[in-house]
């Protein structure tokens, strides 16, 4: 006879089912877990045709204890035979108390719904939701954020009334009035660009157009598709966000199409002074054709980064790296005359040579973009990194709460 499991297993519920005779037999064990037996709850001589039939017995029960249930491994039990092992485990993993209220577990009253639709549509967190409905009534057991995403999740379809997300992405546009372009591919009718700036933005880019830095990140959507963010400087240091843009890909060709969208914001009558990216290659060849008036600044924290990396795959210690980095190579982009530049440089060059040939291979060549005494006549308003794009991708991502949001959820962070 195969050995049938129900285990408490590192604090959490475990089920086993083992295939006996081609079908599944449910029996239990019981560990060490959380100290209360379950025993009598799971113990049947019922055949099961199926794992799903074991499961969704299994589930029910689970439910009228107040905890859920969802699969888990599936293993072969001994060498020579055919008979598996499937496992079901309690949702809590062992992260925390066995919820014992079920139908505070499971269900909420209107009230309740009303709280968690209005908490989601300003993007809170499901912790915090779940943390916030707990307060609320402290009787009922505080509910799992898979309940939460759920909920979030029924709520979003609903907000779409039929469309895709990426038709509700452009609906939020057109609805809240902001300047959009997208393109599509003319075989799949795939959204292969889209570019949005809110009409506020706009206004303060035409009267702040001085300074912009512009990076792209990930993890901000369904499809994997880079994000591209525009931000603007005040005079006083204040960041805002002029537009967002979405690309299938970093490319000379995707970058052309989005600052061209980013130019048209400005009617031509004007261009930014300095424009502050890292070193995409994509983004060195546009910019000059796009804004051919403008000046270009690399990021000094990538360079920096670079470099030191670099450094320490010659020097192999790390202090040494850092003094090569922050020290000697400090000086030459600190230099503000071209002859302290060449003193500088000189030094670096006369201690270590394979750092300086990194060097003058892969930065001499754009040395006007980082280089002080060539920026020094630049008006940048000390803006000599992508720090503050960095900081609106961190902001934008908190928002999403998700590395893999709808894009529609994208398109509601626009709306910010």
């Amino acid at each position: 006879m195969a050995r049938l499991i129900l285990g408490l297993d590192e604090g959490f519920l475990r089920l086993g089912l083992v295939l006996d005779e081609g079908f599944l037999r449910l029996g239990l064990v019981i560990n060490d877990g959380d100290g209360i037996d379950y025993s009598d709850h799971f113990t049947t001589t019922r055949f099961f045709a199926s794992s799903t039939e074991a499961f969704n017995w299994a589930y029910e029960i689970g439910l009228r204890l107040g905890f859920g249930i969802k699969k888990s491994s599936n293993k072969k039990v001994g060498r020579n035979t055919n008979l598996r092992q499937r496992y079901f485990v309690c949702r809590m993993g062992g992260k925390g108390p066995v919820n014992k209220d079920a139908d505070s577990l499971m269900r909420f009253d209107d009230e309740e719904l009303a709280y968690i639709d209005a908490q989601v549509r300003a993007h809170v967190r499901p912790a915090i939701i779940s943390a916030g409905l707990h307060q609320r009534n402290p009787e009922k057991s505080r509910p799992n954020r898979r309940q939460i995403y759920n909920r979030s999740q029924k709520v979003r379809v609903e907000e779409r009334d039929g469309r895709n997300p990426a038709q509700q992405m452009l609906a939020l546009a057109v609805q809240h009035k902001y300047v959009h372009y997208w393109v599509t591919d003319q075989e799949t009718d795939e959204l292969t660009h889209v570019f949005m700036a809110h009409p506020e933005a706009v206004k303060m880019f035409r009267s702040y157009y001085y300074v912009v830095q512009i990076d792209s990140t990930y993890k901000t959507n369904e499809y994997r598709l880079p994000l591209v963010e525009m931000v603007g400087v005040t005079p006083v240091g204040k960041s805002f966000v002029i537009a967002y843009a979405l690309v299938t890909h970093e490319s000379e060709e995707k970058y052309l199409w989005v600052l061209r969208k980013l130019k048209a914001l400005l009617n031509d009558v004007v261009q930014p002074i300095a424009i502050v990216t890292d070193c995409e290659g994509g983004l060195l060849n546009a910019i000059p054709i796009v804004f051919p008036d403008s000046s270009h600044l690399l990021c000094l924290w990538h360079i920096y980064s670079n470099v030191e990396t670099k450094a320490l795959d010659i020097t192999k210690q790390d202090n040494w790296a850092k003094h090569v980095t922050f020290n000697l190579f400090t000086a030459v982009v600190e230099a503000e005359t071209e002859d302290k530049f060449n003193v500088a440089w000189g030094k670096l060059a006369r201690e270590w040579a394979g750092v300086a040939a990194y060097i003058e291979r892969q930065w001499f060549p754009h040395l006007e973009k980082w280089a002080k005494y060539r920026t020094n006549n630049i008006t940048h308003f000390g803006n000599t990194s992508t720090s503050r794009v960095e900081s609106a991708h961190a902001n934008l991502k908190r928002w999403l709460n998700s590395a893999k949001p709808a894009i529609d959820s994208i398109g509601v962070g626009f709306i910010l």
